[in-house]
C-alpha cells in the first residue's frame, strides 16, 4: 500500500538486478567457460529477490508491476525449480479469491511473463 516516487526506481532496480544477472549467467553457460556464479550462487539469487518480485506484483503502480513480472521471468529462467511453485502457489490464491478480485489482472500478467 506504500507508493511513491521511490516506487518506480525499486522497481527499476529491481528488474535491471535480475535481468543482468541472467544475462550473466547465459554468458557463462553458453561460452562453456568454468563459471564463476556457481549453482549456489544462482539458488541464492532467487531466494533473495523472489519475495520481492512477488511483492511487487500487487503494486499501484503499473510499471511496477509490469517490472515485478519480468523479474519473475529472469527469475524463472535462472531457477526455475525454486521461483515458480511460489509463484504458482501465489497466482492460485488471486484467482481463487472472492475479497481481493484486484489481484486476478496482476497475476495473469504474471502467468503470461513467465
Amino acid at each position: 500500500s506504500n507508493h511513491g516516487y521511490w516506487t518506480h526506481r525499486l522497481s527499476d532496480l529491481l528488474c535491471a538486478l535480475c535481468e543482468n544477472f541472467y544475462k550473466r549467467v547465459s554468458t557463462e553457460r553458453l561460452k562453456g567457460i568454468e563459471p564463476c556464479v556457481l549453482k549456489t550462487d544462482v539458488e541464492e539469487f532467487s531466494r533473495i529477490m523472489l519475495p520481492l518480485a512477488l511483492q511487487g506484483l500487487y503494486s499501484k503502480s503499473a510499471s511496477a508491476s509490469l517490472q515485478s513480472c519480468t523479474a519473475l521471468k529472469f527469475l524463472g529462467m535462472l531457477d526455475a525449480s525454486n521461483a515458480l511453485p511460489p509463484l504458482l502457489d501465489q497466482v492460485y490464491q488471486a484467482l481463487t479469491t472472492l475479497t481481493e478480485v484486484h489481484q486476478t489482472t496482476s497475476a495473469m500478467q504474471a502467468l503470461a511473463a513467465v
